[in-house]
Formats: structure tokens, sequence, C-alpha cells
């Protein structure tokens, strides 16, 4: 099984435990007391790791301290006492263990979403070399290309640009940036 895989299996786990233990009920008193903004933290945390580019780019200490000390403030903010009137310090650190596991797990994720969105980058860029070409060089492609639209009755899309040859700096931007777009698009597709 690969990375990505475990990734996303564990995670869907943690989050099968965590909103299952909320719902087992002994003589109608649940079995361990969880406050409500437990839930909204793994709510919170959990896609927020997962989705936000950035974590991926940095250690899991970083998400890890951040959504600990915020489950801490909430701890001291909020009345425990209103949504779990039975919570202990075993309670409590089970909470903020929890908190930190889905982290790490969403993180553990957010890595391999990464490397899969480079792989499938690389091999677009890989697949489509991105080389612009003049008029002149890429007329019988061109040509071949209009044949082609014509005999299969399909839509034919051309791009062509004119620049200001003396800003290299600005052509190599938009270049770059074209093509970034146009890997992002075929590995979506």
């Amino acid at each position: 099984m690969s990375s990505l895989k475990q990734s996303v299996f564990w995670l869907s786990f943690y989050i099968g435990v965590v909103f299952i233990l909320a719902q087992f009920d002994y003589v109608d008193s649940p079995i361990i007391d969880f406050a409500k903004y437990f839930y909204f933290m793994v709510m919170v945390a959990v896609p927020a790791t997962i989705f936000f580019p950035f974590t991926s780019r940095m250690t899991v200490l970083v998400p890890a301290i951040v959504w600990g000390s915020i489950y801490l403030v909430m701890l001291q903010v909020l009345d425990r006492t209103v949504s779990a009137p039975n919570s202990t310090f075993p309670i409590i650190l089970l909470e903020f263990i929890l908190v930190e596991i889905g982290v790490w797990l969403a993180f553990q994720l957010a890595n391999g979403i990464s490397h899969a969105e480079s792989v499938m980058d690389a091999m677009a860029l890989s697949v489509f070399p991105n080389r612009t070409q003049t008029i002149q060089e890429a007329s019988q492609q061109i040509k071949t290309e209009i044949t082609r639209s014509r005999r299969y009755h399909r839509p034919l899309s051309l791009l062509v640009m004119q620049t200001d040859p003396s800003d290299h700096v600005a052509i190599e931007q938009m270049i770059t940036k074209i093509q970034h777009e146009l890997s992002n698009r075929f590995s979506f597709a």
C-alpha cells in the first residue's frame, strides 16, 4: 500500500474512532465524555492542516504546536462543565493527544498529496514539453493540427502571443506561468 493510501486510511480510521467514541453510551451517559469544542477542533484542525499548502513545506512540529496551543487556550477560556460535566484530567489529556494525533495524520496526508502533485506536474511537463516556438517554426505543426481538426470535426485551440522582445525577464515569467497553469490543468484532467 502506498504512503498516500496509508495516510488516507489512517486519517479516515482516526476520524471514525473519534466520532464513534462520542456515540458509545453506557446507561445513557457517554463512556468518554469529550467536550464539544474538542470535536470542533478536530473538524477544523484536520482539514486546515491538509488543505493549506504551506503546511507541507514545514516540519510537523509547527502545526502540532499551533493546534495544541489553540486547544489549550480553548480549554482555559471555554467552560467544560456545560458540554462535558464529568470530565477529568485523563479525558482532557486524551483530547489533547487525539488532537495532536489528528494533526500529525493530516500532516502526513498533506505531504503525500504534495508529493503526488509534484509527480503529476513532472509527468505533465515530460509529456508536454511546453516549449515556445516562433510562428515560422510551428507552421508545419499548425497545418497538421488544422487538418486533423477538420477531419475529426473537433475544435482547435492555438495560442499566439506577441511580446516585447526587449523584455526577456517578463517573457520568461509569462512562459513559466503559462506552463505551470497548463501542467495543473493536465494533472487535474
